[in-house]
């Protein structure tokens, strides 16, 4: 018996529905990787966000590097500052050594002699200068002494008060602790005397009866 067409139909429209059910099951998959890929762009956001906290630390390191590295010129400009003041101090007392030269020869060069006053004395100016400025640094030095010596003076009261109160609360322990060992002693002693006129007793009395016997 051959099919119909209504057969035909009945079976075209069965597979029509079941293409269609795997179809809506196919699009609730492509829903569902599409949520999976929208969780992945978040992670990645938060990656990125994270990248970008990771930069803005690595700029302020690189800040810091920097300050670091601004410092580092300064001290070295210090350093070329002391050079320069060590090469002057060595040009002035070439500049002395000159001077006493001159002294020795004073007695051949008398025309020259008030030029070289007058130079001698601008140096012994400079100096005198130089010399002010550092009475001046000593005194800011004798100022910072005194400090940290009140200071230190402070601080060694606060530990003699604090040492004095741990030799008074050490004393105290140490006077509790003979205190209890003199009453553990007298306890223990008198409990031994006890025991020992018990025993006397019963001695006494056991001879006393030995003598009973033996009479």
């Amino acid at each position: 018996m051959g099919l119909t067409k209504e057969d035909l139909k009945a079976i075209s429209d069965l597979i029509d529905v079941k293409f269609d059910a795997h179809g809506k099951r196919f699009d609730a998959i492509d829903k569902r990787f599409d949520a999976i890929d929208e969780k992945f762009d978040n992670i990645d956001k938060k990656f990125d966000e994270i990248d970008k906290k990771f930069d803005a630390v690595d700029k302020r390191f690189d800040d810091i590097d920097e300050k670091f590295d601004e410092i580092d010129k300064k001290f070295d400009a210090v350093d070329k500052r002391f050079d320069d003041i060590d090469e002057k101090f060595d040009e002035i007392d070439k500049k002395f050594d000159a001077v006493d030269k001159r002294f020795d020869d004073i007695d051949e060069k008398f025309d020259e002699i008030d030029k070289k006053f007058d130079v001698v004395d601008k140096r012994f100016d400079d100096i005198d200068i130089r010399l002010n400025e550092h009475e001046k640094r000593f005194d800011k030095l004798e100022s910072r002494f005194d400090e940290h010596e009140k200071e230190i003076d402070n601080k060694l009261n606060d530990f003699r008060t604090e040492f004095k109160e741990m030799l008074v609360e050490n004393n105290i322990l140490i006077a509790e602790h003979v205190q209890r060992l003199v009453l553990e002693s007298e306890e223990r002693l008198s409990k031994e005397i006890s025991d020992i006129n018990r025993a006397t007793a019963q001695n006494s009395l056991d001879i006393a009866i030995l003598k009973q016997k033996i009479s």
